[in-house]
Order: C-alpha cells, then structure tokens, then sequence
C-alpha cells in the first residue's frame, strides 16, 4: 500500500478536516511509504506470473509498470537488471535477454537468444530503461571496432571560404603517398535515412563533398598516419605534413566517413552521431570501423553506403 500525500492535499484542499500531519505520522509507524518508487514498480513485474502467457489486463499493467519505471529511472545500476519486459510472445522476460526491434526494415531471427520488446513499449522507453537494440546486437556481431580520433581542440580552426585550404591540403596528401589522381566531386543528392548504421547518421545522409583516389587502399596504419599529426610518437617512419592532411574534411563535416579496403571507418570528434549505449550520453572523441566484407553489412545497413555506390 502507498499513499501520494501530496496529490490528496493538492485535490482536497485547506478545507479538508483529515488530519494529515497525524496520518503521515502513523503510516511512517506501520511502514507505508509516502509514494511508489522504481524499486516498487519493479517488485510489482517481478510478482506477475513468468514463463507464462499473460491475460491482457496483467499485459496491459506490466507495459504500464515498465513506463512508469522509464519515468522514474535516473541510471543504469544493479536494481535495473531485474526488470522484466513484456515481450512479443505476451510474456515477461528478464531484461538482459532482451532486445528493441530498431531496424523495421529486417526481418531478423534472433536465434532464441534475445526476445523482441512488445511493440506496446516504444523505443524511446526501451532505452531508457537499458534494454539494448536490435541494431547495436547486429553491428556488434559484425566486426565493427574502435579507432583513434582527434579531438575538437586539435582540428582545422582557420575557415576555408573558397575551398583552397581543402585542395592545398589533399593535394599535399597525394603527393606524398605518390598519388598520380585525385578526383573532387559535389554530391547534391540526398539519400535514404532508415537502414543507417546509428539512428544519429540519417542526417548525414544529405549533399556532400567527396574525394576519391583511385586505386588506393589505406591500412589502418596508413589511416592513423593520415591523422598522426595530432598524436605524439606517431610519425615514426613516415613524412610529416606542412598541412593538415586529411583533417582539413573536418572544416566541411562532423563525421568524417573514409570508405577503402574492405573497411568504413567513421570519425567523430565531437561525439554527436555514436553515443554509449547505456548511459545514452555522447562520447567524445570516438572513431569506429565497420567491415562490409564477408559480413550483412551492405545487405542489413545499404543506406549507408549508398552515396558512396552512387557516385562511383
């Protein structure tokens, strides 16, 4: 039992004759709370009957349960792991065993691993709650990792009005990689949003400015080389730059995407596009790479690459 004092005193007023103050004061003796806490919401999940398929009005209650806790929720901590989630097989199922469905565009078989969120609880709620997404378990599973990143303080400052820091810079880049061509194209286009790798990323999917050079693959070496300038001990056996290299693209972009080998790397320093799972708050600096080959990526995430498919 629980009793909000503060909303009874709100709706019955001054002219109320109960004596709260004594009422407060007697149930604080007997051990009722003043309120229902998270603690409570999740004691009350944990009450309903597992392994079974639930009536509507118990399912329609956990879903209720579940938002209240998602109102409540102020961090991820040990309490949190045993919340249990109403599912799309109509029944509960501890919190680690599940997942958000954030990919519509799939249809994905979980292996029995993982069971679905109920569609009844929105993404939003899911996340705040710390159930991890379907998305995040596929890219996990698709060789993606971390990679160096600069940081805001070290980038371009000085703006490129007319594009001849931009050119001055990757001209400087290929001619130390003794690279014959480099070729500059605007892309007006906008692409599709959904299948992208990071929900964050659909608004990276409009007009760009790309820069190929053909026939060259970079190591991953080669690519913390490029960006070695804003590191210390990093240019053991390679040319220094007078220029930025190719962080100058960080004068026209956040997220700086390099498509080569068999590899997208995505840079961002600023932490606006990949967020820590659990906490939900931004990261910076963060760099990751995600393999397209012998992988789903290109099948699963094609909105992401697509720009890079059109243009050549």
């Amino acid at each position: 039992m629980a009793i909000h004092y503060g909303i009874l005193l709100q709706h019955l007023g001054k002219k109320s004759t109960i004596n709260f103050e004594l009422t407060i004061k007697l149930n604080n003796l007997i051990g009722v709370r003043p309120c229902f806490g998270r603690k409570e919401f999740i004691d009350a999940l944990n009450s309903m009957p597992k392994d079974t398929v639930l009536n509507t009005t118990t399912f329609d209650f956990a879903v209720s349960l579940v938002k209240l806790i998602a109102e409540t929720i102020t961090v991820i901590d040990p309490l949190s792991n045993k919340i249990l989630i109403p599912c799309e097989d109509n029944m509960l199922h501890s919190i680690k065993k599940c997942v958000y469905d954030d990919t519509p565009w799939l249809t994905i078989d979980t292996e029995n691993k993982y069971y679905l969120v109920h569609t009844n609880i929105p993404n939003s709620v899911a996340k705040t709650v710390g159930i991890k997404s379907l998305r995040q378990i596929l890219l996990n599973n698709q060789s993606s990792f971390e990679i160096p990143c600069p940081s805001p303080k070290s980038l371009v400052s000085k703006k490129d009005n007319d594009g001849s820091l931009l050119i001055n810079d990757i001209a400087e880049v290929a001619k130390v990689m003794s690279i014959n061509e480099v070729c500059f194209f605007v892309d007006e286009n906008t692409y599709a949003t959904e299948s992208v790798l990071e929900p964050s990323l659909a608004e990276l999917q409009g007009p760009s400015v790309i820069i190929y050079f053909p026939r060259v693959i970079l190591s991953s070496d080669q690519l913390t080389w490029l960006l070695s300038r804003h590191y210390q001990n990093m240019n053991d056996g390679y040319p220094e730059f007078y220029g930025n290299s190719i962080s100058v693209c960080f004068g026209l972009t956040d997220c700086l995407q390099i498509l080569t080998g068999s590899y997208l790397h995505m840079l961002d320093p600023c932490g606006k596009y990949f967020v820590d799972n659990n906490s939900g708050k931004n990261l910076t600096p963060k760099g990751k790479s995600f393999c397209f080959v012998d992988t789903n990526v290109l099948e699963r995430f094609p909105d992401q690459v697509n720009f890079f498919l059109y243009t050549f």
